[in-house]
């Protein structure tokens, strides 16, 4: 049967599209013409019948001198996609040039050949962009180079590029900048990524053009040009494509050139965005233009000064021990930085002679062979360009500086000096870190019912789970300051020995984490002392604890910890615990003389002290990707005998390597090639820290290949827990691509899909990842049941909501199950103690977080974490997962960098990120009451009672607003009685609305509803779902001087239903399309009334030594007289 169609205007019905078929055999051209009309009209319906006649179609269009050619290609081009060859009729579209119209995207047809063509062009750039010469003065100086790159990356499909640039064009014309930008990315087009961004197109940039003279076009640009006229979308354009280089780009070359875009792109806007240009900054490692960039703020306005206070707290937190003592080495004055740079109490000894010969123009010296093991590429333009504008507002004549500050910032100006001072105590991370601990010590939560509770389910002799509890107790208390579970329970904990007493020593490193002012003086009792030793275990671990104290801030132990290394001789505990500290406190420091140290203690080829020195050596060079270091390594990996000593080495070869990606696949692949399974286990934690944080494809692929094609469980595991670090940056996508493994017959791989899933979904509360995980949690194999309720600890840590019917409180009930029940195997409950220390950290006031909020990856962290998947076979490595923990803080400070007292609005009911109730012990020896039976009439009659006393409540309650309201009108106006009069009604009014809405709060159930927003008080605790329903209270007297590029979604259920709550109406809420302030971490305060005195917050009391060194003994008291019965 037939079906009649009519597809044009004009055209009659038709039922077979053989009469149009047979005008193509005609030998007039415009017949032909005419018929390639009308079928392409109908193709779409006819497209069956018209196939068979594609060989004389394909002739029309291969005739040069047909006039309608083009449409003959897009008839072929239109059959080909319904016969599903896609290849081909992208061929014919692209030869059926501006016919195809690529701004209808409402056609299927369009859509999936715009789909193949921007892939296809996007294979062809990148080629040709990997085959290029630096700059095109290079090829032009080496013709060799020159055609070296034109046989590696062929030119691009002339209509190809065509077709994308007008399909760039037509996402300009309709505004879609975010799709043109995410294409550019895709296809290292920068050209058109600076065009997205700036709506502007650089003159004599084509698509062939190198990278590097596209950055300097810009450059240049940015020199010559007028600040950008940037729109409402350029800052979210900004930030979209800074997010995109930390989760998008995979390759790290074009990285570093859309970074030095951006820095270009941020200084030429109107009001520079000085954050974003040290972020990029940052990522390039460029400490020059950062120091520049703080020394022009430091020496500005007063609120130029809070802005780089508030860069240096994110250098703080995002940047590298090395980098941050590079910066510090740059601002100080040239004797200082020397005296800092040669080890004066500690340094990044072996780089700040580079430092300072790189600021004075000179090249590093040749000792200086672990810094860098080549030579450092020249100055990007754009970067130089930031350097010079930001060298350019050097301080003016004294005169002229002083007047210039007294005009800008009035009375509250600071001295220099008092700004560098205040700007070193952050870079020095003394201030954020005495800030956290201030904040952890002041709103700790740690509910010791739960450790009491596990203390007394757990046998007495149980040793594997006596050391379960103080790991866990370690964890809760991270950060507190406080040890009074152990000070309490002194007779418990004197039952670890050996190297549990080692971990139990180490502990108090993580709860002390950060309290350096005191760390001496709290392990004085139990570090190593010259002519006294008590216990080798408890000195290993008083220096273990040490490192953990000063992690990643090891400046000022660091010539003690190098003293007590050289002074443990042969005692090899206390060398592991020596090498332990050192590697963590001067961790990506890449110390030269730390690192031959640890590389001393490791000849001497102890297991023991080989294992920490091995560890050690990867922890100081983190990150560093340093060739002499792996060398080292590998080699004496392949001469040893000692297991732990090769699987130490392995995992420290990883460490170096971190975030280093294209660059480190020589070693990951020698790694995953050598015949030692150990080695092949270190090459898949190498893979995993290298493509931390990047979702790269490709690094995926091999993760998975290795899974389930090496012979070693042990490889398969680690591989598996790969995946987690690779896919931080993207925890939805992970659940996903693991949800095989997690059925997978080998156990091994079953846990390492428990422990990717945890990593990479950490502190998110994903309810995929939490569904996942709760099935696995009861596996027939125990260890797969460790690691799933680790896992899900790890992804519901400060989750909200915390009541007894949510995920995490289903939890908690699971955990004490598992910890209670007796026959419950070891590992199990080891693993359950162990998720309860997680679940609970810090006093409930921390969460772990791998990326910053801005997707930048945290180094401390993911190193940590990777170390602390490592406790599989060593107890000890337990508290390395320390580093991973972020505190829940939002912290304001002022211009001086105190505390003062300010309030912000959290849009939310009060429970929705509430704490976690307290754990209330079931009382024993009382006998349950039987419940009094009640008649249903007399219930009734209750209720109306109840009722009726309301109404009359109400009623008297109106009454005596009206009698407000009329003497309010009856008073005279101009008497000092009215005035009298009008606040007392006032405040009449406003307690009657009081209690009115205090009525309306109150439900038929006679409950009290909770209001739809909570007032939070600096410092306070906000949970990153909390983070997009923050605003700050109408007329504060403080602002932060740092805004939001666009609102922040609120994640997850509870976000969402904190969203709502704040569109009922909560009131102080941000309007629409308005900005928001930031309200997380360090947050420096705009004082809009500084001639007002302000109220300060008083510092919160930390534990530490009971009682000082230098307190006196009280007087004895005085004489008396004992009678019996007085």
């Amino acid at each position: 049967m037939s079906v009649a169609v009519q597809s044009a205007p004009g055209l009659p019905m038709i039922t077979s599209a053989s009469g149009m078929l047979a005008m193509l055999e005609e030998e007039q051209l415009e017949i032909k013409a005419y018929a390639l009309r009308t079928l392409n009209a109908v193709v779409d319906d006819f497209w069956a019948e018209i196939a068979e006649c594609l060989p004389e179609i394909e002739a029309l269009y291969e005739d040069e001198a047909f006039e309608a050619r083009q449409l003959a290609a897009l008839l072929a081009s239109k059959v080909f996609f319904q016969l599903g060859e896609l290849d081909d009729a992208l061929t014919y579209a692209l030869g059926a040039g501006a016919l195809f119209d690529v701004s209808a995207t409402s056609s299927e047809y369009v859509d999936a050949l715009l789909a193949k063509a921007i892939d296809e062009y996007c294979v062809q750039h990148v080629r040709l962009t990997d085959g290029q010469p630096r700059r095109a003065a290079d090829a032009d100086a080496d013709a060799d180079a020159a055609a070296g790159a034109d046989a590696a990356g062929a030119a691009v499909d002339p209509r190809l590029v065509a077709l994308v640039e007008r399909m760039f064009d037509s996402c300009f014309e309709r505004r879609q900048y975010k799709q043109a930008l995410g294409i550019a990315i895709e296809a290292r087009r920068l050209d058109v990524v600076y065009r997205a961004i700036t709506r502007e197109r650089l003159a004599a940039v084509t698509e062939a053009t190198p990278l590097a003279d596209i950055g300097a076009a810009a450059a240049a640009a940015a020199d010559a040009g007028a600040p950008i006229e940037s729109g409402a979308d350029t800052p979210a354009m900004l930030e979209h494509c800074l997010k995109a280089c930390g989760t998008t780009i995979g390759s790290r070359e074009f990285r570093a050139h859309v970074l030095r875009l951006l820095v270009t792109i941020y200084h030429r806007l109107p009001s520079p965005d000085y954050l974003g240009m040290s972020e990029c900054l940052g990522q390039l490692d460029d400490a020059h233009t950062v120091a520049a960039l703080l020394e022009k703020l430091m020496r500005g306005s007063g609120t130029e000064f809070l802005l780089a206070c508030q860069v240096a707290f994110d250098l703080v937190e995002n940047g590298t021990q090395r980098f941050v003592n590079r910066v510090t080495a740059l601002l100080l004055p040239p004797p200082a930085a020397a005296a800092a740079a040669s080890g004066a109490d500690g340094g990044a000894h072996g780089f700040g002679a580079a430092a300072n010969a790189a600021a004075a123009g000179a090249p590093a010296g040749a000792d200086d062979a672990m810094a860098v093991d080549a030579a450092p590429p020249a100055e990007p333009a754009a970067t130089a360009t930031a350097t010079a504008a930001a060298s350019s507002s050097a301080p003016p004549p004294p005169a002229t500086a002083a007047a210039a500050t007294a005009a800008a910032a009035g009375a509250a100006a600071l001295e220099p000096a008092s700004r560098e001072a205040k700007l070193m105590k952050i870079l020095s991370g003394e201030l954020p870190i005495a800030l956290h601990l201030e904040f952890l010590c002041r709103n700790n939560r740690t509910d010791l019912a739960i450790l009491h509770a596990m203390k007394a389910a757990v046998e007495p002799r149980n040793a594997l789970c006596h050391s379960a509890i103080v790991h866990a107790h370690a964890l809760m208390s991270a950060g507190t300051t406080s040890d009074v579970f152990l000070r309490d329970n002194l007779d418990w904990l004197a039952r670890a020995t050996n190297w549990a007493k080692f971990s139990a020593t180490a502990s108090l490193g993580v709860i002390h984490r950060g309290h350096h002012t005191q760390a001496m003086q709290l392990l004085k009792s139990y570090l190593p002392t010259a002519g006294l030793s008590a216990s080798p275990f408890s000195e290993g671990g008083a220096l273990y604890a040490l490192g953990l104290i000063h992690a990643n801030h090891g400046a000022p132990v660091r010539s003690y910890l190098l003293e007590a290394l050289r002074n443990a001789g042969s005692n090899d505990v206390v060398l592991h615990g020596a090498c332990l500290a050192l590697g963590l406190a001067l961790m990506a420091s890449e110390d030269a003389q730390a690192y031959d140290e640890l590389k001393a203690v490791l000849y001497n080829d102890s297991a023991i002290a080989g294992e920490a020195a091995a560890l050690g050596m990867g922890l100081v060079m983190a990150g560093s990707g340093s060739a002499r270091a792996c060398e080292e390594m590998i080699a004496y990996a392949h001469d040893t005998q000692h297991e732990k000593i090769i699987r130490a080495l392995a995992l420290g070869v990883a460490i170096v390597q971190y975030g280093r990606e294209g660059e480190a696949d020589g070693v990951i692949s020698s790694l995953l090639l050598d015949q030692d399974d150990i080695l092949r286990y270190g090459g898949a934690y190498a893979l995993a820290l290298a493509y931390a944080g990047t979702s790269t494809n490709g690094a995926v692929r091999r993760i998975l290949d290795i899974a389930v094609s090496d012979v070693s469980e042990n490889v398969r595991r680690a591989a598996v827990t790969a995946l987690g670090f690779v896919l931080c940056n993207n925890p939805a996508q992970c659940p996903r691509v693991v949800e095989l493994l997690a059925e997978s017959y080998n156990p091994h791989v079953r846990y390492g899909a428990t422990m990717a899933v945890g990593v990479a979904c950490a502190g998110t509360g994903n309810r995929d990842a939490c569904e996942m995980l709760r099935a696995m949690a009861t596996d027939s194999v125990e260890y797969v049941r460790q690691g799933a309720l680790i896992a899900q600890a790890l992804v519901l840590i400060q989750s909200s909501p915390q009541g007894p019917d949510s995920r995490a409180g289903q939890l908690r009930k699971q955990l004490d199950k598992a910890i209670s029940d007796k026959h419950e195997d070891a590992m199990t409950r080891f693993g359950a103690i162990l998720a309860s220390g997680l679940l609970e950290a810090g006093g409930r006031n921390v969460t772990i977080q791998l990326t910053s909020l801005n997707g930048h990856k945290k180094l401390p962290a993911i190193v940590g974490m990777a170390v602390f998947t490592n406790f599989w076979v060593w107890h000890p490595l337990v508290p390395f997962v320390s580093l991973a923990l972020t505190p829940t803080a939002l912290i304001g400070l002022n211009a001086d960098l105190k505390m003062p007292k300010w309030a912000f609005q959290s849009n939310a009911p009060p429970s929705t990120f509430a704490y976690p109730p307290p754990l209330r012990p079931e009382a024993k020896g009382k006998v349950a009451l039987v419940a009094t039976a009640v008649l249903s009439t007399s219930a009734k009659a209750k209720k109306a009672e109840r009722a009726k006393d309301a109404d009359k409540k109400q009623d008297k309650d109106k009454a005596e607003k009206a009698d407000v309201a009329m003497g309010e009108a009856g008073a005279p106006a101009d008497s000092d009685k009215a005035v009298a009069g009008k606040k007392a009604a006032a405040g009449a009014a406003s307690s009657a609305d009081a209690a009115a809405s205090k009525e309306t709060r109150v439900g038929a159930d006679g409950k009290e509803r909770e209001p739809p927003f909570q007032l939070l008080h600096n410092p306070a605790r906000v949970l990153p779902q909390q983070e997009g329903v923050l605003s700050v209270v109408p007329g504060s007297r403080y602002t932060p001087v740092i805004r939001e590029i666009a609102p922040r979604p609120a994640a997850g259920a509870a976000g969402a239903a904190a969203a709502g709550a704040a569109a009922a109406g909560a009131g102080g809420s941000s309007a629409a399309g308005d900005k928001l302030l930031r309200l997380s971490g360090f947050v420096l305060l705009d004082d809009t009334t500084p001639s007002e005195p302000q109220e300060l917050l008083e510092p919160a009391p930390t534990g530490g030594a009971s009682v000082p060194a230098n307190m006196e003994e009280p007087a004895p008291p005085a004489p008396f007289e004992f009678t019996e019965g007085a």
